[in-house]
């Protein structure tokens, strides 16, 4: 049957940006943030983003892979997507957004046919180079499926993504379009604390910041 199953060939994730164990916390450290992070993704009642800030060496991103592992070993983690400043050609917002349909769609099995079933609908959303396109089919395809419990999604160093022209439209979604999905989504951010960051968290009061 056509578009029966999405061609992940589209979805090509960005290998080497997911979640490394190895970057976690050592035992015992951090131990109030990551409270505070797993009790709101354990919520029914929180936003579904949470922005974790600090200046560089802070420890964001060992708290981000600390969360990462925590999910994974609990089959609850839909993503993980690392920025870095040294890789800005391969990890740029589209090709996020891209890796975290096609993990999305790897993790389950019916966003995999809410995927597939856009694909057949209107298959140029997937073949798209504008962002907002694949924004679209996230929010659309993560609202037609039914997933018990909570779905973490891991977004780490968000300020090395790009210039503030560059990163203007994922911000936007961050700190708005995120919260089109089904409330059980919780999207965890680190980031430094730079101006465009800060101005966007100014007009949306309702994000978790820590």
């Amino acid at each position: 049957q056509p578009g029966a199953t999405v061609n992940l060939q589209q979805l090509q994730r960005v290998y080497g940006a997911g979640m490394d164990s190895e970057k976690a916390c050592l035992p015992n450290t951090r131990t109030e943030t990551l409270q505070r992070i797993e009790h709101w993704v354990n919520s029914d009642h929180d936003g579904r983003v949470l922005f974790l800030l600090g200046g560089p060496g802070t420890g964001k991103s060992t708290i981000a892979h600390t969360i990462g592992d925590r999910f994974q070993k609990l089959k609850r983690l839909g993503s993980f997507f690392c920025f870095n400043r040294g890789y800005q050609n391969e990890r740029h917002p589209k090709s996020f957004i891209k890796t975290l349909i096609r993990d999305l769609a790897d993790w389950n099995d019916g966003f995999k046919k809410a995927v597939s079933k856009i694909d057949h609908d209107d298959g140029s959303l997937l073949t798209s180079n504008d962002l907002k396109n694949w924004t679209k089919v996230l929010l659309a395809a993560a609202n037609e499926v039914t997933i018990l419990g909570p779905v973490v999604i891991v977004v780490d160093a968000f300020d090395e993504s790009g210039s503030d022209t560059i990163r203007e439209t994922l911000l936007s979604f961050l700190t708005t379009g995120v919260e089109k999905l089904p409330p059980n989504f919780r999207v965890l951010i680190t980031s430094r604390p730079e101006l465009d960051v800060s101005d966007a968290l100014r007009e949306n009061p309702g994000i978790i910041t820590l």
